[in-house]
């Protein structure tokens, strides 16, 4: 009973997501050299994909042809 009740206190659980932390998706951070940085494969084409995609929509002007 005593191994089931300690098994979620594991220290290294609490550290990573504060290690992982996201970035944010700006000028600065979408610049290949800190791209490059992230460690993680996945998690880096993951934030390259989101720097890839950002932008707002800038819908044209009307043509009166």
């Amino acid at each position: 009973m005593l191994a089931t009740s300690l098994v979620g206190c594991d220290e290294r659980r609490v550290q990573q997501p504060a290690a992982q932390a996201e970035l944010e998706v700006n000028d600065e951070n979408c610049k290949s050299e800190s791209v490059a940085r992230i460690d993680d494969k996945q998690k880096q084409q993951a934030f390259a994909d989101r720097c890839f995609r950002r932008g707002e929509f800038k819908p044209s002007t009307k043509k009166e042809w």
